[in-house]
């Protein structure tokens, strides 16, 4: 089927284990393996979805990552109550159909923040 695979970007998905992959998918293809994340989308991290992904059996729509990202116990609620992250809400079209330079800028301003206003560092009064 690699012959149907179309030409996309392969996101990083973070910095554990760089060579294992997944695709998070629309929810109209499942297979071995497939988690269902908040009963939007789905995720498979096993090689049949690369083997029907651009044929008439694939998901519709999909994103290619190699590596997670992962946390100890606690680690991540830790850093949302230090406000290390930024929680937006996702939708197929900020996850399937925005350029990649065009995501963080955009899921912002859906908010009401203009990305360009924001700084790399925070300081302390």
């Amino acid at each position: 089927a690699t012959d149907h695979m179309p030409d996309a970007p392969v996101y990083h998905g973070g910095p554990v284990e760089p060579q294992r992959g997944f695709v998070l998918h629309s929810l109209d293809w499942g297979g071995q393996g497939t988690v269902d994340v908040a009963g939007r989308w789905g995720m498979t991290g096993t090689i049949d979805v690369l083997r029907v992904i651009g044929t008439p059996q694939g998901p519709r729509r999909w994103l290619v990552s190699l590596g997670y990202a992962g946390w100890g116990a606690g680690q991540l609620d830790a850093e949302m109550q230090r406000h290390g992250w930024h929680t937006a809400d996702g939708d197929d079209s900020l996850l399937f159909d925005t350029p990649v330079d065009q995501k963080w800028p955009l899921a912002f301003a859906r908010q009401g923040i203009d990305s360009r206003l924001l700084a790399n560092e925070s300081g302390h009064a």
